[in-house]
């Protein structure tokens, strides 16, 4: 928890707040997808979650996203 906490504090800048939630993955989600619809870079979403290069996302499995704030609010995941 404290290696998430801290990547979510580097992905601060001064109009982002930055907070992690737990996402249980869905048929057909895949990094990709989940990085381009929540404005992240891939390498991100790996990191936060220990993932290889290689890996792939499988249903039903939690992994940890990046969620700006306003979308949160805004109704979004």
């Amino acid at each position: 928890v404290a290696a998430i906490e801290a990547r979510a504090e580097t992905l601060k800048n001064e109009d982002r707040i930055v907070t992690v939630c737990s996402y249980k993955v869905r048929k057909g989600d895949t990094i990709n997808k989940l990085a381009r619809a929540l404005g992240v870079e891939r390498r991100t979403i790996r990191a936060m979650n220990g993932l290889s290069e290689r890996a792939k996302l499988r249903r039903g499995e939690s992994i940890y996203l990046p969620v700006r704030a306003h979308a949160l609010t805004a109704g979004g995941m």
